[in-house]
């Protein structure tokens, strides 16, 4: 029967105590929103209506863990409302609410639970005036169970830095909370991760970048690209403002206002990234024997040294003031300034950017024991070289003020020596670009003076710039040539180039602006429809690169573009081209390849990209790979791979195969985002020239050192330094928890460590010569209970042997045992690795020699398994691998002869196979030596088999008739005094 609805239970007339502890969540509904009201209504921050709430914070945490949604949802507004009206009062509450909205609400299945709790700890960071301990209590919420709880907690940090900004949330605990974040198994959590990193990189930019940098290099990467779009986007750092203001923040504001001061919009503020970046002591990191080096009369030995001090120095980092130790460092690198080997020049001036940027204004103290020096060495013609002066130079600029830099750059404006004139100008400019500090007055005339006394200066580049070019070649050029070569006939147009190669080999050219002239050409010449025209136009672009001083970069980078468009035209791809190889040798190949790459990548005609492709390849071969920078030249040839034209790829497969030549197989890697048929293509090429020797650069460039070439590369200039620089492992290992993890009792622990370690290999391919503390940590994983452990353990091994190489020989020692003895285990897929590991560890070193005693040893162990598969690994490398240095198996004698007496048949066999190379190597006299020791029985049943192998003019003793042979069932006998620990019992 319909009725009258039942009317709603009515609570009003309990109190609010009564409602609060009420079992209906309906009366504790009523009591939440009569506190709301409540709260609004209240005339001050310091109400009795508060009292109870802040005297016991309990009650607001049942509010916020009310077992019913609807009610927690309503309960999570009312806390809101009370925090909003107590204001800093409420403050005091913050430590037991938040962690239990971290706890019950952040994982909220309703958004509006979820959204409220967030709003309720934002209005925490306010009245708190601070956010350091509310991130305190959100980051637990990160080990939740629920993967929507952690990405929750992930939101609030990112909502907290991008509304409040660094100053109130100071990023350091945040940053050390992103590997777990990213390590995170959720997708979700893991996107709420790089809207937070993308969040903090619009307040401090690369302060991040140590924070990221144990992450997998796939995530660093999207991190990155991610930044760099914002960048683009005008979002970069210091473009964002706080969106909210704490409680003091309101007062300040509130105080101008009353004054009558106005509110101007301040420029974004410039964040020092390392402000959030803990101090590290790098004096304790110097590489052993730094000065001895230093000063040492060997220019590897200087170089290593600086090398191993710019890994210490260089990564972004806050460095540790050391008064003494780095007035002695920067005593000894202003003493490389002047280094007769450029590398060494470029890595001391590496190491002073590194040393300035991570010190900061207590560097300025230094500043007149290194500037002078740098400034002097700008003679240098190299752009390489003068690059990275021009950076420690800049870098030291940054820790002082332009008063100071000022009188250590005015004498170098009049020095005789034009680069260092124009390479002090050029600094000068950037610090006045810069500085915020004016010069102090007594400055001002002697740097007026100096600066006006270039304008006069008869050095070209000090006077000249692309604005007056106009009314220069208007100066330079004769009137009939100018006014010939703008005529509509072609034939009027080539007379005129005839008479200007006459003018110029008239005894102009060696005085003329090679820069201008080529600016002249360009005007009319680059449009040219005549083949004859532009071939004498090329002419002369060849006799300025041959016989004019002035002719550099700067005028190549005229032409280059045109050139490169034609080498697609029938008629005129050779003079192009021949035009194209000069400006290589009278400026470098990298230079010319470097301004084709984008005129090339704009080209719409196939032929054209297919035609200049085909032309590097030819340059390839007439000068080598020297000073080429490989990445960028790859990359242009991955692009012309993706060519949908097959003639382009074609051309761009052939000159990667040219290029694998001198810079081996490595290239590829950089290859993998290519179709797999088209990298199917590439491998078979590769194979057709495997172990083809590079061609011998014919060739020489005039900004790239000389270098000895045999067969194409010079042992002083490694092609993979560039693509993969070799990095230190130590180095790599520092500021992480790598070390400590991989040594924990939880075997979670263990693994994750040693798996970060294995990431930070893939990551860099190739490693110097020291391992640190994590050798020895290793040996002890390699054997760890764990299996997964074990596995990680030996594939990192064979990492670091792979990217050492032949210097990992000196480390063979620790972990050719180990290795060795995981050829025990009764699981196949870990001696697989095992095996796997031993051979990574022998192809890097280059032989077995390094390995052999190590190896000897594990051969004594009485185990059939480890005996019988470490024989048969020997016997297998070897059939590749041929010993070639005599005796260098004579360890591996008497456990062989051990292992022959083995009860196992699987080890006897092994052994037997192992015979033919160590009577080879050492002699079939010492190997029957060794069977010496053994019980008659034994020996007997042995000396048959090494009969069967003696080579001729051995002078042992025959083998009694009576022995047995290998394979006999001779029965068992006591077991002889043998040398060497072992079973000695005949062969059974």
């Amino acid at each position: 029967m319909d009725g009258a609805p039942t009317p709603e239970e009515d609570f009003s007339a309990l109190s609010i105590a009564e409602r609060l502890a009420h079992k209906n969540w309906k009366a504790r509904v009523s009591a939440y929103e009569t506190l709301v009201k409540t709260f609004q209504a209240t005339p001050s921050e310091t109400d009795p209506a508060f009292k109870p709430y802040i005297s016991s914070p309990d009650l607001l945490k049942k509010m916020v863990t009310d077992s019913n949604v609807v009610a927690q949802e309503k309960g999570v507004e009312t806390v809101i409302a009370f925090v909003k009206f107590a204001g800093e009062t409420a403050a005091r509450t913050r430590e037991v609410v938040v962690p239990a909205l971290v706890d019950k609400c952040l994982g909220s299945t309703r958004q509006g639970t979820k959204a409220k709790a967030i709003e309720l700890i934002l209005e925490y960071v306010e009245v708190e005036n601070g956010a350091a301990a509310i991130v305190d209590d959100v980051l637990p919420g990160l080990n939740a169970k629920q993967p929507k709880a952690v990405a929750g907690a992930v939101s609030v940090l990112k909502d907290i830095i991008r509304l409040y900004g660094p100053v109130v949330c100071p990023p350091k605990s945040v940053f050390k909370a992103l590997p777990k974040i990213f390590a995170h198994s959720d997708q979700t959590v893991r996107a709420e991760g790089s809207q937070l990193v993308q969040s903090l990189y619009s307040y401090v930019g690369d302060a991040i970048q140590p924070a990221i940098a144990e992450l997998k290099p796939v995530q660093i990467k999207e991190l990155t690209e991610a930044c760099e779009a914002l960048k683009a986007a005008g979002k970069g750092p210091g473009s964002f403002k706080p969106e909210r203001i704490t409680r003091a923040g309101q007062r300040e504001r509130e105080v101008q206002e009353a004054a009558g001061i106005e509110e101007v919009e301040a420029p974004p503020e410039e964040i020092d990234p390392l402000q959030f970046v803990s101090e590290t002591d790098v004096v304790a990191k110097f590489p052993p024997d730094l000065y001895a080096n230093l000063a040492s009369s060997k220019w590897k030995d200087r170089k290593t040294a600086l090398d191993d001090l710019a890994a210490v120095l260089t990564p972004m980092q806050k460095i540790k003031d050391s008064p003494p130790e780095f007035a002695e460092l920067v005593k000894a690198l202003a003493g490389r300034m002047p280094d007769a080997n450029i590398m060494c020049v470029m890595a001391a001036a590496a190491c002073v950017e590194g040393l300035a940027k991570g010190l900061g204004s207590p560097f300025g103290r230094y500043r007149e024991i290194i500037v002078t020096p740098m400034i002097d060495r700008l003679k240098e013609r190299k752009q390489n070289v003068t690059d990275a002066l021009g950076l420690a130079l800049d870098a030291v600029f940054a820790t002082v003020t332009f008063p100071d830099i000022i009188g250590d750059v005015l004498p170098h404006l009049s020095s005789k020596n034009p680069q260092v004139k124009e390479g002090a100008v050029k600094f000068l400019h950037r610090c006045m670009l810069s500085t915020k500090t004016p010069p102090a007055p007594p400055q001002v005339k002697p740097l007026s003076e100096a600066v006006a006394s270039l304008l006069a200066d008869s050095a070209e580049p000090f006077r000249f710039t692309p604005e007056d070019a106009e009314g220069k070649i208007e100066e330079l050029i004769p009137s009939g040539i100018r006014t010939d070569f703008g005529d509509a006939n072609w034939k009027t147009r080539l007379a005129a180039l005839d008479e200007m190669t006459a003018w110029l080999e008239g005894g102009i050219v060696e005085d003329v602006e090679s820069e201008l002239v080529v600016r002249f050409l360009a005007k009319k010449g680059w449009s040219e429809k005549n083949f004859q025209v532009s071939g004498k136009l090329y002419g002369i672009l060849c006799l300025l690169a041959e016989r004019a001083p002035t002719f550099g970069k700067a005028s190549a980078a005229l032409a280059i573009p045109h050139l490169t468009e034609k080498l697609g035209d029938l008629k005129l791809k050779k003079p192009a081209g021949d035009t194209l190889m000069l400006f290589a040798e009278k400026t470098s190949l990298s230079f010319v390849f470097s301004q084709s790459y984008d005129p090339l990548t704009k080209q719409k005609a196939p032929k054209v990209i297919a035609d200049a492709t085909a032309w590097m390849k030819d340059a390839l071969t007439e000068f080598g790979i020297a000073g080429l920078s490989l990445r960028a030249f790859i990359e242009y040839l991955k692009n012309a791979l993706k060519n949908s034209n097959a003639a382009v790829r074609s051309s761009a497969t052939n000159t990667l195969v040219t290029l694998k030549l001198f810079a081996g197989s490595a290239v590829k890697d950089f290859l993998d985002d290519l179709n797999p048929q088209l990298m199917a293509t590439i491998d078979k090429e590769f194979e057709k020239v495997e172990g083809q020797a590079a061609p011998v650069p014919a060739r020489t460039q005039a900004d790239v050192s000389p270098v000895t070439a045999t067969g194409g590369t010079s042992k002083a200039a490694d092609p993979m330094e560039e693509l993969y620089p070799r990095v230190d492992i130590d180095r790599l290992l520092s500021g992480t928890t790598i070390l400590v993890d991989s040594k924990s009792d939880a075997w979670k622990s263990r693994k994750e460590g040693l798996e970060k370690l294995q990431g930070l290999l893939e990551a860099n391919k190739r490693f110097k010569p020291t391992l640190g503390d994590i050798g020895q940590v290793l040996k002890a994983r390699v054997l760890d209970q764990n299996k997964l452990v074990q596995a990680l353990a030996l594939d990192i091994i064979a990492r670091i042997a792979t990217g050492m190489n032949k210097p990992f020989e000196k480390y063979t020692r620790i972990f050719a045992v180990p290795v060795a003895t995981v050829l025990a285990d009764q699981k196949a897929p870990i001696r697989t690795s095992a095996m796997a590991t031993l051979t990574a560890m022998a192809t890097a070193c280059e032989s077995i020699d390094s390995l052999v005693h190590g190896l000897a040893a594990a051969l004594e162990v009485q185990n059939p398994m480890q005996r019988s598969t470490l024989l048969g690994w020997l016997v297998d490398w070897f059939k590749d691998h041929p010993p070639t240095t005599a005796n260098s198996l004579s360890d591996f004698a008497a456990p062989t002869i051990l292992c022959l007496d083995d009860r196992s048949a699987e080890v006897r066999k092994a052994a037997q196979g192992l015979l033919p190379y160590l009577i080879q190597n050492i002699g079939y006299d010492a190997v029957v030596k060794e069977t010496n020791p053994l019980k008659p029985a034994s020996r007997s049943a042995i000396l048959p088999m090494l009969q069967a192998l003696k080579p001729s003019g051995s002078t042992s003793a025959p083998v009694p008739a009576s022995a047995p042979n290998l394979e006999s069932d001779a029965a068992p006998s006591a077991p002889a005094k043998a040398k060497l620990t072992g079973v000695s019992r005949p062969i059974a």
